[in-house]
């Protein structure tokens, strides 16, 4: 009797087995498939504010009044975010008005402060752009802050310091490196925790 059972038996459990394996493994598939997708759905919003970035930047050059390399600009989910510096207050007014206008704008933040009166000059351009170039150079080489994208606009030796950190900590160490640099004559820090 238990010879013609032993073999259904067995035949049996390993149908319940492969279904139980077959629905363990259709439940690990689902858990992966939407890993992937929610990764996917983050790459696409990257590249979408990069896109967004490029665009905005693209029309604030392109602009007549402003034309403006004084000018940051950073987009996380729509949100853009312009920092720098401008001539006057009609100036910032037109760059947050072009920035809106850009498709896949959701928002546009302003950080932008007016440059110091008086046209300094080559001289003083240089001397700037030297000092934007060695606050970058110092806060990449920092390792509490190298790993984060940061960015530093200079007016007459004024330094501001814009973008997403991690942390507290972080946002008062740029300040640190930024200030110790030769020729800043303030740290205007307007870094925001993630």
């Amino acid at each position: 009797m238990f010879q013609h059972a032993t073999p259904w038996l067995l035949a049996s459990s390993l149908v319940f087995s492969c279904a139980a394996m077959a629905d363990t493994l259709g439940q690990s598939i689902d858990k992966a498939g939407s890993k992937i997708e929610s990764g996917a759905k983050q790459a696409d919003a990257y590249i979408d504010d990069s896109a967004v970035t490029a665009r905005v930047k693209a029309a604030l050059l392109a602009d007549e009044q402003i034309k403006s390399l004084d000018i940051g600009v950073e987009t996380q989910q729509g949100v853009v975010l312009l920092s720098g510096f401008v001539n006057d207050m009609q100036q910032s007014s037109l760059a947050a008005q072009l920035a809106a206008n850009v498709p896949g704008v959701k928002e546009v933040r302003s950080d932008l402060r007016l440059k110091d009166g008086g046209d300094k000059g080559a001289r003083g351009y240089l001397s700037d752009t030297a000092i934007t170039s060695q606050v970058k150079a110092a806060l990449l080489a920092d390792a509490d802050v190298k790993s984060f994208p940061i960015s530093v606009s200079t007016s007459n030796g004024r330094v501001q310091l814009s973008g997403v950190v991690r942390n507290k900590a972080q946002v008062l160490r740029a300040a640190e490196v930024a200030g110790g640099i030769q020729g800043v004559t303030s740290v205007k820090n307007d870094l925001r925790v993630k």
